[in-house]
C-alpha cells in the first residue's frame, strides 16, 4: 500500500494496465478506490519525462492558436475591460497573442518548454517565464484569471499545481481548466496491455487521467467552487 498522490489516503490502488512513457521504464497504471484518479505508478522521473519531450516538437499552429485567444477574449471582456491573465502551459504563444490583440488585458506566460518559450518571448514579443509554475514566483493574489489547458494530466504533482494556482489568483478571480475525459484518456492504453500483453505506450506523456468526481473533490478541498462545466471536442472523445 501508497499514499495516493492526489488525496493522500493509504490505500491499496487497483491494477488495471502496465505502462510507460519511455521504451526503457515502464509503470502500473493505477487507480485510488477512495477518489478514482487513475495515475502511473510509480510517476516518472524527472530523467524520463525530459527525454519524452525532447522527441516532442511544437506544431505552432498560429492561425488556430490565436483564433483560440480571439475566442477567449471575448469571455474576458464580458468579464472585464481590463485585467491581468495568465496562461499555465502557454507553448509557443499564440493564444496569448489572440487575447492580447482583442482585449485590453495585461497577458502573461509560463511555459516549461525552453524552446517554446524563447519563441513566445523572442518571436512574439510576450512575458513568458520559462520553468513550472512555483519557479515563476508570482505575488500572492496577482491575477484576476488563470487558463490551464492540456497541463494538469502532465505534470507529476496536480495538487501542487493548482494549490499555486490558487495562491496566485485573485480570491474573486476566474480559473478555466481544460482536461482530457480521463475515462476515455486512459482507455487505448488498457485496451493495449490486454491485447499485445506488454506496457501501453502514452502517446501523449499523460500521466494522471481525472474522472469529473476526482477534479470537484480536489477543487473544493483548494477552495476552488466549480461555477461551470462543459464537453468540448466531442468527435475526439467518442473516438
Amino acid at each position: 500500500m501508497a499514499n495516493c498522490p492526489l488525496c493522500h489516503d493509504l490505500v491499496e490502488k487497483r491494477v488495471l494496465a502496465r505502462v510507460g512513457i519511455v521504451p526503457d521504464a515502464t509503470s502500473d497504471l493505477v487507480q485510488c478506490p477512495r477518489c478514482d484518479v487513475i495515475c502511473f505508478d510509480p510517476l516518472p522521473t524527472v530523467d524520463q519525462l525530459s527525454r519524452f519531450y525532447a522527441r516532442v516538437k511544437f506544431g505552432l499552429r498560429p492561425r488556430a492558436s490565436v483564433a483560440g485567444g480571439e475566442w477567449f477574449g471575448r469571455r474576458l471582456n464580458r468579464i472585464a475591460a481590463k485585467g491581468r491573465l495568465l496562461d499555465v502551459g502557454c507553448g509557443t504563444g499564440y493564444f496569448l497573442a489572440g487575447i492580447r490583440q482583442s482585449t485590453d488585458w495585461e497577458v502573461a506566460g509560463v511555459e516549461f518548454s525552453r524552446e517554446a518559450a524563447a519563441y513566445a518571448r523572442d518571436t512574439l514579443d510576450l512575458p513568458v517565464r520559462r520553468g513550472d509554475l512555483q519557479a515563476a514566483a508570482y505575488p500572492d493574489a496577482h491575477f484576476d484569471v488563470i487558463h490551464l489547458n492540456n497541463v494538469l494530466e502532465h505534470v507529476t504533482d496536480p495538487v501542487g499545481l493548482l494549490a499555486e494556482c490558487r495562491r496566485v489568483l485573485k480570491p474573486e478571480g476566474s480559473f478555466h481548466l481544460g482536461v482530457p475525459n480521463g475515462l476515455n484518456d486512459v482507455r487505448n492504453l488498457i485496451d493495449f496491455h490486454r491485447l499485445e500483453g506488454r506496457p501501453g505506450r502514452s502517446p501523449s506523456g499523460h500521466v494522471f487521467f481525472f474522472p469529473g468526481r476526482t477534479l470537484e473533490t480536489l477543487f473544493d478541498r483548494l477552495g476552488l467552487t466549480v461555477v461551470s462545466r462543459r464537453t468540448a471536442s466531442l468527435k475526439p472523445g467518442l473516438r
